[in-house]
């Protein structure tokens, strides 16, 4: 964490908080499940809630952790259509246009998904 002193220790807990959260998919995002790197493009987010519970803690990319922030996964499921992330510009220019998003649109993260295919 950026500015804090960590004592020996706590760097230890920390990196195997990281490694215990990163084994989770493999080092895939928890959201997009694009394969990350440890020691670069890895973020740990709060799944549910800001609960720090070793259960509650994901892998994500740097992307999906900046997109999500502190949403919740079903807040943030909203801003997908059709698998596309869609940005505040892009309602407003659907708007705009008298475009509605669909209502029966429903989000599969790649944790969802069936990974046997």
């Amino acid at each position: 964490m950026p500015g804090l002193n960590l004592d020996e220790n706590q760097k230890e807990t920390k990196g195997k908080i990281k490694s215990i959260v990163w084994s989770k998919s493999n080092g895939k995002c928890w959201y997009c499940g694009i394969q990350t790197n440890p020691f670069k493009n890895f973020s740990i987010d709060h799944s549910n809630s800001r609960s720090s519970n070793i259960s509650n803690l994901v892998p994500c990319c740097k992307s999906c952790n900046t997109i999500k922030r502190g949403m919740t996964i079903e807040q943030f499921r909203t801003k997908f259509v059709d698998g596309k992330y869609i940005t505040k510009q892009d309602l407003r220019t659907l708007e705009k246009f008298g475009v509605g998003l669909p209502t029966n649109n429903y989000h599969k993260f790649w944790f969802e998904r069936d990974k046997k295919k």
